[in-house]
């Protein structure tokens, strides 16, 4: 193995274990680890929205830097849908955030839940083709809904 090989493959292996860190903050916030961290860095905040901060030390400094690689590939599952925004989370597989489609339609419409018939835990048809794009709209409908109710979370 060549030197740079070696430093390649070790980097990566940190690189994972600080965004597995990140995974965990997120998927568990109760945890003892992710109530400190939250407590010093981001108390008003959650891990993905939160900023570096003042002095912080070499360890959440390296979490920190890998919220990117978490941000650019977490995707929220749909529980209750009540956690999640329609306009500001990654909750449709393979569509960018960005190009979700016009918020002006329907501007009332701001969590996932609001798309979604309680009763029947069935997608609400009509509204979702009136609200965004074919293409989205399609993406969504082909979402399956729990029939229980469970809590949203990010996968």
């Amino acid at each position: 193995m060549v030197k740079g090989e070696f430093i390649g493959a070790l980097g990566g292996s940190f690189a994972y274990r600080r965004k597995r860190v990140g995974w965990h903050l997120i998927n568990y916030p109760n945890s003892l680890l992710a109530q400190v961290l939250k407590a010093k860095y981001y108390p008003n905040s959650d891990f993905i929205h939160t900023q570096l901060g003042n002095l912080p030390f070499l360890t959440w400094r390296s979490i920190w830097a890998a919220k990117g690689l978490l941000k650019d590939g977490l995707c929220g599952c749909i529980g209750k849908g009540d956690q999640l925004s329609v306009w500001n989370n990654c909750w449709i597989p393979g569509v960018d955030i960005n190009g979700i489609g016009n918020r002006i339609n329907n501007s009332g419409i701001e969590l996932v839940s609001g798309l979604i018939e309680t009763s029947t835990r069935m997608w609400k048809r009509d509204l979702i083709e009136n609200t965004f794009p074919e293409r989205i709209a399609q993406k969504i409908l082909q979402i399956l809904l729990a029939e229980v109710e469970h809590e949203d979370f990010q996968v």
